[in-house]
């Protein structure tokens, strides 16, 4: 049986990342685990403001819940923003407390094209919108991940499904 694997999604809002998790999910057998959905479960959105310590709360649940999916084998996708070092090397701890092996996919898009999908989306809809003193917070304190993250860049131009292909396929042990 195959060593279970986190993969740790990283980029600001309206990146892609959840369009990416779901189909690494989705292609590879693994577990979504999708911070929104679990704000959104307990009636939090980023539109109206969910506050430092709703976010540690929900961070913790999904924290436990990550712990107790690779203990039992499952590779899971973890999809947040995972804007900071300090977060995504608590992530790296949950996945060595547990035997896995842990990635981080970085969506690198550029400032413009992000506030152009953000623009776009205040008039679709398609997912909540994020307050905008939150989306420059998250800009400026974002921390892009570092090659010794065991780090995998998805750049968002090719196809999704070929990038997987091409680079989680290397990732998957025994």
């Amino acid at each position: 049986m195959p060593r279970p694997t986190l993969y740790i999604m990283c980029g600001l809002p309206f990146s892609g990342k959840t369009t990416l998790a779901h189909i690494l999910a989705d292609q590879c057998g693994c577990v979504h685990l999708d911070l929104d959905s679990l704000a959104n479960q307990k009636g939090l959105t980023p539109e109206e403001g969910i506050d430092d310590n709703q976010w540690g709360l929900l961070f913790n649940e999904a924290h436990q819940h990550l712990a107790a999916l690779l203990s039992s084998g499952k590779s899971v996708v973890f999809d947040a923003v995972n804007h900071d070092r300090v977060g995504r090397d608590r992530l790296r701890a949950i996945s060595r407390q547990n035997g896995s092996s842990v990635y981080v996919i970085y969506i690198k898009l550029t400032i413009q094209e992000l506030e152009q999908r953000r623009r776009v989306n205040l008039d679709n809809r398609k997912r909540p919108n994020v307050r905008e003193q939150d989306f420059v917070e998250l800009a400026r304190d974002f921390e892009v991940p570092t090659m010794e993250e065991n780090l995998l860049v998805y750049d968002g131009v090719r196809p999704i499904s070929e990038w997987i292909n091409d680079h989680i396929s290397k990732t998957i042990q025994p």
